[in-house]
């Protein structure tokens, strides 16, 4: 009899053992790593675009200014011989300021807002001369 119960409970142990093992994947059986969509932690975006003159000329080598609102933080970038600029890993959750200056003359302040779901966002700027 003893041997009996201490074959069943070594069954019992092994069962709960390799129960506790076992996930589940989503539905089609993978258990990789979940779609983007669906992980923790920051999903961060980006914004870009072109610095145009009021002619639609680009502006080569205009400043690029973007404000972190929540924090004040701003970053600089300097457009290219196409006019074109980009910020990358920008927090979605946190709103910014973005406009541009070229020889004295600034650009419309444009509002990239935390409402806004886009994770690749183009803002133009033009800069009338």
């Amino acid at each position: 009899m003893k041997r009996f119960f201490a074959i069943v409970s070594g069954i019992l142990l092994w069962g709960t053992l390799a129960a506790a093992q076992y996930t589940p994947g989503p539905k089609g059986g993978s258990t990789g790593p979940p779609p983007p969509e669906k992980q923790k932690g920051p999903q961060f975006r980006s914004v870009n675009g072109r610095v145009t003159s009021s002619e639609d000329a680009p502006l080569k080598d205009a400043i690029v200014y973007i404000k972190n609102v929540k924090t004040l933080t701003v970053k600089t970038y300097i457009a290219d011989d196409q006019g074109k600029y980009q910020f990358n890993a920008l927090l979605p959750s946190v709103d910014y300021e973005i406009f541009a200056e070229s020889k004295g003359k600034k650009s419309d302040t444009k509002r990239l807002s935390s409402f806004d779901s886009r994770k690749d966002v183009t803002i133009n700027l033009h800069i009338d001369n």
